[in-house]
């Protein structure tokens, strides 16, 4: 082989031992929900936030919701609030959230403005989560009552089974006079 026929691939040898390696980024641990970017909207990090809640556990989601409360009030506070309370998924606290949304409408507050569509838009998906849970626990009330008689009339025909297999017992009819 000669010099001239080398060049390219020792050109190319060159070229990719110049370029600099892969950076590996170690991924950070979630550090807490309450941390955001300073660089990130409001919205952003409420979105981020809701991805954190999708993962917790009810345990995470009172401790959440207890340091929630030791915060000074904003919209953006509010509406994490909101947030944990409707990731219960209990009729009291999807209320309560929505009593917590319709406050943060009225404020004046100037993260409101950029807010207030994921606002809006979250009261109605509270509506909607209420009236499923709802309407959960009367199924679940129903299965219970139809559980109940279920077992009654089991019961009954077992009764019935045991009496039909019992020996009969002679009937004496009394001789007419």
């Amino acid at each position: 082989m000669s010099i001239k026929s080398l060049a390219p691939l020792l050109l190319s040898l060159s070229l990719v031992a110049c370029a600099p390696a892969p950076v590996k980024v170690a991924e950070a641990p979630f550090a807490t929900p309450l941390a955001a970017a300073p660089a990130k909207s409001v919205v952003d990090r409420l979105f981020a936030y809701r991805r954190w809640l999708d993962g917790a556990s009810q345990a995470d989601l009172s401790k959440e919701l207890t340091a929630l409360n030791s915060v000074p009030a904003s919209a953006e506070t509010e509406v994490r609030k909101a947030m944990v309370l409707g990731a219960m998924r209990d009729s009291a606290r999807l209320a309560r959230a929505r009593t917590i949304l319709d406050n943060v409408l009225l404020m004046n507050d100037s993260d409101v403005m950029a807010l207030r569509p994921l606002v809006e838009w979250m009261i109605d998906n509270n509506t909607e989560l209420r009236r499923i849970t709802s309407l959960n626990e009367r199924q679940a009330v129903q299965l219970k009552d139809t559980q109940r008689r279920f077992d009654q009339l089991s019961e009954k025909l077992e009764a019935m089974k045991r009496i039909e297999t019992s020996p009969a017992s002679p009937i004496e009819i009394a001789p007419a006079n």
